[in-house]
């Protein structure tokens, strides 16, 4: 669907030797009050996929692993539960509850403050039974991996995903806002995103 209201399109992908597949349907909203992609995804396992999660959303804001090309000093982790953390990147301090990472798929993560604008994403409607998302920043390279993870571990087959797995979420992922955004304010973004089911973002309208 090409506007004016909104532009729509789909596209689907198999990995090299055509083990799995990923559909992924993007919406993008003419009257969005940031910069705002809305992601409907799905990965199905066609033949064999020889790991015991999937990733389904990596996000790399930055430029390199150098702390000072970083963008973003500030993480924070929502979860279904309104459990909240924060992370911050340089010092590597945390603070919050540390089961606020993990969710059963609706799930708040914020990457801020700057003058570039800050990373807001709400996940949502997540369907893999058996399954839970784990959120985290990566030590290597400094970006946001959201994975697809087994709740309990059978160490006998280390919860390999057989042919017929499939997973599917959406998610909304908005650039907006500046270096004045607060801690304070993401909390409360969080919070009414999740208890509202969509990224809310409008009552901060001096941005």
């Amino acid at each position: 669907k090409n506007g004016p209201d909104e532009i729509v399109f789909k596209y689907t992908s198999n990995n090299f030797n055509d083990g799995a597949r990923s559909e992924s349907i993007i919406r993008i909203d003419a009257n969005s009050p940031a910069m705002q992609i809305n992601v409907a995804t799905t990965f199905t396992v066609l033949k064999q996929w020889p790991y015991k999660s999937v990733q389904f959303f990596d996000g790399f804001p930055f430029r390199g692993v150098e702390t000072k090309d970083w963008w973003y000093d500030n993480v924070l982790y929502m979860n279904d539960n309104l459990k909240f953390s924060t992370y911050k990147n340089v010092s590597q301090s945390f603070e919050g509850d540390s089961s606020a990472s993990k969710s059963k798929g609706t799930h708040f993560t914020a990457l801020y403050n700057s003058d570039r604008g800050n990373v807001l994403i709400l996940t949502k409607n997540f369907k893999s039974k058996g399954f839970a998302i784990d959120n985290f920043i990566c030590g290597n390279y400094i970006d946001l991996h959201m994975n697809v993870v087994p709740i309990e571990q059978d160490k006998q087959s280390l919860n390999l995903l057989t042919k017929g797995f499939q997973s599917s979420i959406e998610y909304q992922m908005a650039i907006w806002g500046n270096n004045t955004l607060t801690k304070e304010q993401v909390i409360d973004i969080g919070k009414r995103s999740i208890n509202t089911g969509n990224l809310v973002i409008e009552k901060y309208d001096r941005f």
